[in-house]
């Protein structure tokens, strides 16, 4: 059965010029390989990690090192956490923030004069109504659960 799977897998991809394995088939909207695989849909890198590497731990999940989501070569692929997924993402500049964040409502020239307004010890009401938002959103600037990525000098 494993064997098939790994001939279904080298079946659908592309070996690219940086030998990553792009799955050719479906992908999801953010172009990670998908098919169904023991009765339910998985992420084709994370099957692929599975039959050429062997078991993902407990709480891990399956993370490219080529920062290519249609990869599946096991070479490219490695566990670790959430988080350590996240800080690939980070320290590779693929993380979006600020105005990049679809939802945001704020620029971050709003932002910076919001900080401003904070030091000034303006009150968070006072503030969000300025600016349209909440005052816990303002707290979450102030405390820099939101916008840390800029100085708050």
């Amino acid at each position: 059965m494993m064997k098939d799977y790994k001939t279904y897998i080298l079946n659908r991809i592309k070996i690219s010029q940086n030998n990553c394995w792009e799955w050719q088939k479906y992908k999801n909207k953010d172009g990670y390989g998908r098919f169904s695989y023991l009765g339910t849909t998985r992420s084709a890198h994370t099957v692929a990690f599975r039959l050429w590497r062997g078991p993902i731990p407990d709480g891990e999940i399956v993370r490219h090192d080529c920062d290519n989501p249609p990869c599946c070569n096991p070479e490219h692929l490695r566990t670790g956490t959430k988080k350590d997924n996240k800080h690939d993402s980070v320290n590779r500049n693929r993380h979006i923030y600020g105005e990049k964040v679809p939802k945001s409502k704020l620029s971050e020239t709003q932002v910076k004069e919001i900080i401003a307004l904070l030091k000034e010890n303006q009150q968070y009401k006072q503030i969000g109504e300025k600016y349209n938002v909440s005052p816990k959103t303002v707290g979450q600037i102030n405390r820099m659960e939101t916008w840390k990525h800029l100085s708050r000098l």
